[in-house]
């Protein structure tokens, strides 16, 4: 294999970083995902209708979106270095 080759097949690997990072930051962004489904199950189960409960699942709407975002970042880096290391062993 060309040193070129080698150098753009782990390149992915140096942006995505350490997979033990990456399940650990995987997990964060889970955390924060289920912190936003549960404001939003708050807002619309547990709260009298007013605008605060809208204010209230619009808050754990961005919530969600940042976690899932994320968590979703650190699962295909995870996914990589699993698939990196099985495909291109030196």
């Amino acid at each position: 294999m060309s040193p070129l080759l080698k150098k753009i097949i782990r390149l992915p690997n140096r942006l995505i970083g350490n997979p033990r990072q990456n399940v650990i930051l995987f997990m964060v962004g889970s955390s924060v995902f289920f912190t936003g489904l549960g404001l939003i199950l708050v807002a619309g189960q547990f709260m009298p209708e007013s605008e605060v409960a809208e204010w209230v699942a619009l808050l754990g709407l961005m919530v969600l979106g940042i976690g899932a975002l994320m968590a979703f970042i650190y699962y295909v880096g995870i996914l990589w270095s699993r698939i990196s290391g099985f495909w291109f062993r030196d």
